[in-house]
């Protein structure tokens, strides 16, 4: 393939500090904080273009790598787990970009993020906690949780107390305020506005 397998000084992430040839035309590094990997021109051309993010060739460590990972399995000599770890994480956070790939359609809890969108849609004219103070604090009764939350729809927001047993039942993307049961907070203070 005669790729460019050079390991640069510099990334997305700042200076390498350690770099090295996956195969060819396919380098990672690693930097300070973070690092990734980057293709060729050649694997960019060679990559199926559902898995692609556009014309980028660099693709960060924590979530973008899978991409390539799946991409250039065979070529990666990737094992069975490794395959697997692979397409679960692009499922988890580019479900769009799995389904294209693998023509099959991700069903509840196959995908953090299109669960994320799926919760934020059903509950975009409801009132979401996204923050909250236990017991622990002065102006919190004992047995509740006093919440802050937030309607998405009109960016309304309010302060509820919520029984601690019922916000310790909250679902993976947070507790939607039920007004018959949860009760306004009007002694929250200025810190949970």
């Amino acid at each position: 393939m005669n790729a460019d397998n050079r390991i640069p000084a510099s990334s997305p992430w700042g200076a390498v500090q350690y770099g090295s040839v996956l195969v060819d035309g396919i380098i990672t590094v690693s930097t300070a904080g973070h690092g990734g990997v980057r293709i060729s021109a050649e694997r960019l051309r060679q990559m199926p273009v559902a898995l692609r993010l556009g014309r980028r060739r660099w693709f960060e460590e924590d979530c973008e790598a899978a991409l390539v990972g799946v991409a250039f399995a065979d070529e990666l000599t990737l094992d069975d787990h490794r395959r697997e770890s692979m397409a679960a994480s692009v499922a988890n956070w580019f479900p769009d970009k799995w389904e294209a790939h693998f023509g099959r359609t991700l069903e509840p809890g196959q995908s953090y993020v299109r669960d994320k969108e799926n919760f934020e849609a059903a509950t975009v004219n409801q009132l979401v906690a996204d923050s909250a103070l236990g017991d622990w604090h002065e102006d919190v009764p004992e047995g509740m949780v006093g919440v802050t939350a937030h309607r998405r729809s009109d960016g309304t927001r309010g302060r509820y107390l919520v029984a601690a047993d019922r916000y310790a039942k909250r679902g993976q993307f947070g507790h939607v305020i039920d007004e018959s049961v949860d009760v306004v907070w009007s002694t929250a203070p200025e810190l949970a506005a």
